[in-house]
């Protein structure tokens, strides 16, 4: 028994398995009034224990009671959405910078396709800018199509708290678009000190137009990934989407 001196919580059981006291090991000789926990056993035996007994379901109803009236005083507390966008795109921004090796997958598609596109053209025609949109569409929906679905669990969970679904959105494609735009940034600086054409647009004019391209199709594959009950699922709809892209776009055919 001396034992629980060196114990941060303790649970005494009365005779019968009742519970009669859950809490800290520092507090329950206060608590039955005792000054060792021998007299705690010898009070639990009996018609003594029937004492304990109703006073710890008493005290937990009344803490219940407390509890349920708070959380539901809680529950419909109106959250602030600017709060809920940054502490959201934080969070967001968090996990994908913690996912050191896919991050960095993610951000050298850019420059792995760029460098096969100088590869392959001696100099800008049709294609390129045609391949450079076809990229960007690629890089924004995949980017996205597992956001959603990858922590429905979570989101399912925070919803039913106060999450609003405006600043999840948001946060998304806030994060998203950052990594859009460095994405975009690598491809078009390649292409540009590539092809160093004077029918060719201006350096940032070409960045922004990927960029938009990208957040796009970030809409899209946010979209696919709502849509969808698993990870799975969603990438088997992504080339779906995507091949019509380049089927239907007025290069390969009028």
């Amino acid at each position: 028994p001396e034992d629980l001196e060196y114990m941060d919580s303790a649970m005494f059981l009365a005779e019968g398995g009742h519970i009669v006291y859950d809490g800290s090991a520092n507090n329950y000789t206060n608590y039955f009034n005792v000054k060792s926990p021998v007299e705690v056993y010898a009070s639990l035996v009996g018609s003594k224990a029937k004492k304990w007994v109703t006073k710890f379901h008493t005290e937990q109803n009344i803490k219940r009671k407390s509890f349920t009236q708070n959380q539901k005083k809680e529950n419909h507390t109106s959250a602030n959405a600017w709060k809920q966008f940054y502490w959201l795109s934080a969070r967001y921004l968090k996990i994908k910078t913690n996912d050191k090796l896919n991050s960095a997958i993610l951000i050298f598609q850019a420059p792995i396709i760029a460098s096969l596109i100088c590869v392959i053209f001696d100099h800008i025609n049709q294609a390129v800018p045609f391949l450079i949109a076809i990229s960007a569409i690629w890089f924004g929906t995949n980017n996205a199509a597992r956001e959603i679905v990858g922590e429905l669990p979570i989101y399912k969970r925070e919803r039913m708290f106060n999450l609003k679904i405006i600043p999840y959105v948001f946060s998304k494609i806030t994060v998203l678009t950052i990594f859009a735009f460095i994405q975009s940034f690598l491809f078009i600086l390649i292409i540009y000190i590539r092809y160093q054409n004077p029918d060719w647009n201006d350096f940032i004019s070409s960045v922004l137009w990927m960029v938009f391209i990208s957040g796009a199709a970030t809409l899209m594959g946010l979209v696919l990934s709502s849509s969808a009950n698993s990870s799975e699922k969603v990438m088997s709809i992504v080339p779906i989407s995507l091949i019509p892209q380049i089927m239907l776009a007025g290069v390969i055919a009028k």
